[in-house]
């Protein structure tokens, strides 16, 4: 079928993922993440690596203030503070499903990030994020250089 079943003992997950090597049709869909969304992934796999350097085996919670901060220098200066909220607040309703996170019992908005990211969040994964970040950054700077020219000519 050409599906590949991961398990992971120690963490106590497994998942199922499509050989990409095959020439079949795809069973398990694939979906594009939205940037919001993917820098809160990346920012949830550091934390968790940077606590494990600090803590060791313990679990990693973090409030959704603390999700805000980390999650802020990435969002343009927004005057509307709701409007931020709400946009993190969907991401993280988004990483919830995709078991990433998980609430914490009797805490509110406090989010357990789940040892599940370390599959997902990869070096190769962050190396592909990286480029299409940079492949953005280009293709803005070349649209700013030619609205400039526009207006020089114009």
């Amino acid at each position: 079928m050409g599906l590949l079943l991961y398990v992971d003992d120690n963490a106590g997950y497994a998942y199922v993922k499509q050989n990409d090597d095959e020439n079949l049709p795809r069973l398990v869909p694939r979906h594009q993440l939205s940037y919001g969304l993917s820098i809160l992934l990346v920012q949830l796999r550091k934390s968790l690596g940077d606590f494990d350097a600090s803590n060791g085996d313990s679990i990693l919670v973090l409030s959704f203030e603390d999700i805000k901060l980390r999650l802020k220098p990435f969002y343009t200066a927004a005057t509307n503070e709701a409007k931020l909220d709400n946009e993190i607040n969907r991401h993280i309703r988004k990483a919830v499903e995709m078991g990433f996170l998980s609430e914490v019992y009797g805490q509110a908005d406090a989010y357990e990030v789940r040892e599940l990211i370390r599959s997902f969040v990869t070096a190769d994964w962050l190396q592909r994020f990286n480029e299409r970040l940079q492949d953005y950054i280009n293709y803005g700077a070349k649209d700013s250089d030619q609205s400039d020219d526009d207006v020089l000519i114009g």
